[in-house]
């Protein structure tokens, strides 16, 4: 690699915080350089490549690496407490999933359309009418039309399934509702802020991928 390309390069395995390479004279460092914020290679081909960490140093990238392996095993966590959850109703997992998802969109007074659903537990929408046939069949699930737009079907859980679900859920949002609470207002914004823009980056990036047209 030519040192004056000014190539972008990766920096980590996991591809966190995005690096740039571009030569510079031993005398812009002026004898000494933050060892956090760049690093100028010695050796090979690149001898005097200045390696700076766009946002930050290293220190920055494991930071900012902790906190992404911290959001995405609480994640991970919370679908094996759905997988438990499924177990427990002796369901199978995709509708236990289905039902969680129906059951938050209804909290938050945002119902999920049939084809929302299908976006949010991965299935086509082929299996995921089979599945919600199946969850209406069982007394799980209602399908509404909309008050102003007929055309629109939306999602609701039933009184039995709402019961079921508190029950189950209730201990675990103590534990995390105790947890939370030892944080302030602005802190939890700040937490809620960066995990909505997260999510809506990872999101843009699926749509924008080639790999989802695969």
């Amino acid at each position: 690699m030519d040192a004056g390309d000014g190539l972008d390069l990766l920096r980590s395995e996991r591809g966190v915080g995005a690096v740039r390479g571009e030569h510079v004279p031993d005398q812009q460092w002026g004898g000494h350089h933050d060892q956090d914020e760049a690093d100028v290679l010695q050796d090979g081909d690149n001898a005097g490549v200045c390696v700076q960490v766009v946002g930050g140093g290293d220190k920055m990238i494991r930071r900012r690496e902790r906190v992404l392996y911290a959001l995405s095993s609480f994640s991970f966590a919370q679908k094996e407490f759905g997988r438990l959850f499924a177990r427990s109703e002796e369901l199978h997992t995709s509708d236990a999933a289905a039902i969680v998802e129906i059951l938050i969109a209804e909290d938050r007074g945002r119902p999920l359309t049939p084809a929302r659903l299908a976006e949010r537990i991965t299935l086509s929408p082929a299996a995921t009418s089979t599945l919600l046939n199946r969850l209406e069949e069982a007394g799980d699930i209602v399908r509404t039309r909309g008050h102003k737009d007929r055309r629109v079907v939306t999602l609701h859980g039933t009184a039995r399934v709402h019961e079921r679900a508190d029950a189950f859920y209730a201990p675990l949002y103590e534990r995390l509702y105790a947890v939370m609470g030892r944080y302030s207002a602005a802190e939890l914004d700040l937490v809620e802020k960066m995990a909505d823009e997260l999510r809506a980056a990872t999101a843009g990036f699926l749509d924008s991928s080639p790999a989802t047209e695969l």
